[in-house]
């Protein structure tokens, strides 16, 4: 086979490829249009629970450093393993609605056939 006739090959057939990135959601979500309030109500949880958890890591990270180089604690041991927690448990219930939210536009939205209802 010529190197012509293995170009007209590929070009006519629908090559899938070898690796696709993950996706949480199902294919059929990505044709839904999902209203702005429900975008916006998990947009902003997304960016006051993760800006609030990323001030919790430097505020441990700061005492830490204090605590390495003689400077003032800000908190105790007991006080950060609470924010640590706090952390945790903020990040855990932000997967959790994630999760309400595409499952939610999975069972209301699509007809779970591939297409947007």
């Amino acid at each position: 086979m010529t190197t012509s006739n293995i170009r007209s090959i590929q070009q006519d057939e629908v090559v899938k490829p070898l690796f696709e990135s993950f996706q949480w959601h199902h294919k059929e979500a990505e044709q839904v249009k999902v209203g702005g309030a429900e975008y916006a109500d998990l947009a902003g949880k997304v960016k006051d629970i993760t800006r609030g958890c990323a001030v919790i890591m430097e505020l441990i990270e700061f005492d830490y450093l204090q605590s390495v180089t003689g400077g003032q604690l800000l908190m105790s041991d007991s006080e950060r393993g609470d924010l640590k927690r706090l952390a945790i448990q903020s990040l855990k219930m932000l997967n959790q609605e994630a999760d309400n939210g595409l499952d939610w536009v999975y069972d209301n939205l699509t007809d779970k056939a591939g297409r947007g209802k």
